[in-house]
């Protein structure tokens, strides 16, 4: 339950992100001081919606690999990512069926044919099933321009690259409808993309879990990450409440037309 998004700008040359301070953790949801954009690389950061718990130990081991590496990419971030993804997922599957009756993953495929055939298809099916309840949003920008990707399980990576936005959390749908709706693309220059980025984030304010208390935006470009100050966040601020105010008037004077309206019908 958050949102996170990122867009791409500048004929995809730039990137822009922004999120709440939403955490959840089992079935509580609190919003912290901290901010939920993750440093992966000087030019890349990672988003996340769902568990918390899951999120840092991930994070945390992505971080010490990509990190040793000299000058990674996007994908190289991504490829990690995922495979750090699976086999956490795989860790736990482990923990969850096959340790609680004395078996690790080897044993259980060496004695798949030994096992009585419900046993095996049941533990099958439940580590099939085992998921992380973690979706992940990388941005960045490399030598061949922005990136967006989206990763979810059971470990797959999806590039947003060709839509140049993407959304994640139970605020998702409210934060697409804004960039359709403004027929987004990557072509945009970055003031605007700034400001699209915001008014989705607080559009999606009206999705059950989205945090309303702090709105965290960065650009990213190649030179690096750059977080949005204050004062600029003040002006967007005053920006969307003019633009909702203008939308107000104009719904009463639509409704206005629709009250005087005569039906005609045959």
């Amino acid at each position: 339950m958050t949102i996170c998004l990122g867009v791409l700008c500048t004929d995809g040359k730039k990137v822009v992100v922004t999120a709440d301070r939403m955490l959840t953790g089992g079935d509580v949801e609190f919003e912290q001081d901290i901010r939920k954009i993750d440093l992966a690389t000087e030019s890349c950061v990672m988003l996340s919606a769902g568990s918390a718990l899951q999120h840092v130990e991930l994070v945390r081991k992505v971080k010490d690999d990509v990190q040793a590496k000299r000058s990674p990419s996007i994908i190289d971030v991504v490829d990690k990512l995922k495979q750090k993804f699976v086999e956490i997922r795989r860790e736990r599957a482990e923990e969850l069926y096959l340790k609680p009756i004395g078996m690790n993953f080897e044993q259980f495929y060496q004695l798949q044919t030994q096992l009585p055939e419900p046993l095996m298809l049941r533990l099958t099916a439940n580590i099939e099933r085992e998921e992380l309840g973690l979706e992940l949003l990388v941005a960045g920008v490399d030598n061949t321009g922005g990136h967006l990707y989206y990763i979810h399980d059971p470990g797959i990576a999806d590039c947003f690259d060709a839509i140049g936005f993407c959304a994640i959390g139970s605020g998702e749908r409210h934060a697409e409808l804004t960039f359709i709706r403004s027929a987004y693309s990557p072509k945009v220059s970055l003031n605007r993309a700034v400001f699209l980025a915001y008014q989705a984030k607080r559009d999606s304010e009206l999705a059950p879990g989205v945090g309303d208390r702090f709105t965290d935006m960065a650009v990213i470009d190649e030179s690096g990450i750059h977080f949005v100050h204050e004062e600029t966040l003040e002006v967007l601020r005053e920006a969307y409440k003019k633009l909702m105010s203008a939308h107000s008037i104009g719904h009463t004077e639509i409704e206005a037309e629709i009250d005087r309206l005569i039906l005609k019908w045959s």
